[in-house]
């Protein structure tokens, strides 16, 4: 039995082939049954992809003039085979750009935003100089992108114990590379290093118990006169005579 699809498909290239056949009948020039570049350009199907809805470009257009078969005997005319050349090459045009235009946009849709992979670096059983070596550009110089990469740096700005003006001005005055003024040198990360850690010496020494003994409270119940102003006056000293 036959394929009612390939049936389908065959009545609709008979039916497309014949109307080509009656577009071509009435465009063509009638003593010679030939066509010229002139008056296929200004065949409505041509004239509304070119400048209407701007699908085919004029040098496009001239490319399949040029690639068509002419006429017999012709250099520059087409008879209805070239006719019917031409639309079969301006469809698979179109074909083409339908099938990039695809294209580009499952390569968009495959394309997975690409996220820097980072290793962070703690300073833990090493030295501030060996993290500065495990940290360091290509260059051995450390910018604020380097030092996002040092652990605890990163812990302290995210639980604000170290504040980012305050990092700011101890990266502002830390050393910098003499041709990387934004990059600190070995020399410079050690002196940031240093600043951070003397501010957090600072806090502790801040923090410490500076409040004075309270004064023992006297009552003169029981108590002559004479001892009472005795203990009254040595509690001013911080202690009392019993």
């Amino acid at each position: 039995a036959a394929d009612p699809v390939s049936a389908i498909d065959d009545d609709d290239d008979d039916s497309n082939e014949k109307e080509l056949e009656d577009a071509f009948s009435t465009i063509c020039d009638t003593s010679s049954m030939l066509l010229s570049n002139s008056k296929l350009r200004n065949w409505k199907e041509i004239v509304t992809v070119i400048d209407e809805d701007q699908m085919l470009s004029e040098s496009e257009f001239d490319m399949l003039w040029d690639q068509t078969a002419k006429s017999p005997g012709s250099s520059d005319m087409l008879d209805l085979d070239g006719f019917l050349s031409f639309n079969v090459a301006l469809d698979d045009l179109f074909v083409f750009e339908d099938d990039e235009i695809d294209s580009d946009y499952d390569d968009e849709e495959e394309e997975e935003p690409q996220v820097e992979s980072v290793t962070m670096v703690s300073m833990e059983d090493i030295s501030p100089g060996v993290l500065f070596s495990k940290i360091a550009d290509t260059d051995n110089l450390v910018g604020k992108k380097e030092l996002k990469r040092w652990t605890e740096l990163q812990e302290m700005l995210d639980e604000e114990e170290l504040l980012s003006s305050e990092f700011n001005s101890f990266f502002e005055r830390a050393s910098k590379s003499p041709t990387v003024p934004d990059k600190l040198t070995e020399d410079g990360f050690i002196e940031l290093y240093n600043a951070i850690d003397a501010l957090f010496e600072d806090d502790d020494d801040d923090g410490g118990d500076t409040s004075s003994a309270p004064l023992s409270m006297v009552s003169g119940e029981d108590v002559p006169p004479g001892v009472l102003f005795s203990q009254i006056a040595n509690a001013d000293n911080g202690y009392t005579v019993g």
